[in-house]
């Protein structure tokens, strides 16, 4: 790989060099839709579908720190337009996010340990927009702890409240 091409993977690569455990894409113009096309009610989610569509560059880095994880993921947008909507979008996610989790129904399904878990996650979550010059950036910080790994293994899934009760036991016929 030679020249502009090589120099756009290698800026991306000398930005995460730093980072044990990273890695760089260049968007597939569908990846969005074909998230929304997987996602239940996937109409809701068609506004980050065409934002995602929109992303030249994606990035993600992992870096420890004592006993969490920080996940960085950047994407970078064609113009600041489509960074300032992305940034929108996602901070509204979170808000959507809190609300779920304060909801009395959601206070009863989950432990309190589960849910204080998945709070500390969201109030930790970092959204900006980023200038580089040529590109426009929404970078997504996340804080992973102990506390969320253990809760995002343990947490059953919740049947729904008309479903029936299965039994752990064969059947026998």
């Amino acid at each position: 790989m030679h020249g502009a091409d090589a120099n756009q993977w290698r800026e991306r690569f000398d930005r995460l060099a730093g980072s044990p455990l990273f890695a760089v894409f260049r968007q597939d113009a569908s990846v969005g839709s074909q998230i929304a096309a997987q996602t239940p009610n996937g109409g809701q989610a068609q506004q980050l579908a065409s934002l995602l569509d929109q992303l030249q560059w994606i990035t993600l880095a992992g870096v420890p720190e004592a006993n969490r994880l920080r996940l960085v993921a950047e994407g970078e947008c064609p113009n600041d337009a489509t960074a300032h909507d992305l940034a929108d979008v996602l901070n509204g996610i979170r808000v959507f996010a809190q609300a779920g989790l304060n909801d009395p129904k959601v206070r009863h399904q989950l432990d309190d340990q589960t849910r204080e878990a998945y709070i500390e996650l969201i109030h930790g979550a970092d959204i900006t927009r980023l200038d580089r010059g040529e590109t426009k950036s929404v970078r997504l910080v996340l804080e992973i702890t102990e506390e969320v790994l253990r809760a995002s293994r343990f947490t059953p899934a919740a049947a729904p409240a008309d479903a029936p009760a299965h039994s752990l036991q064969p059947s026998h016929r």
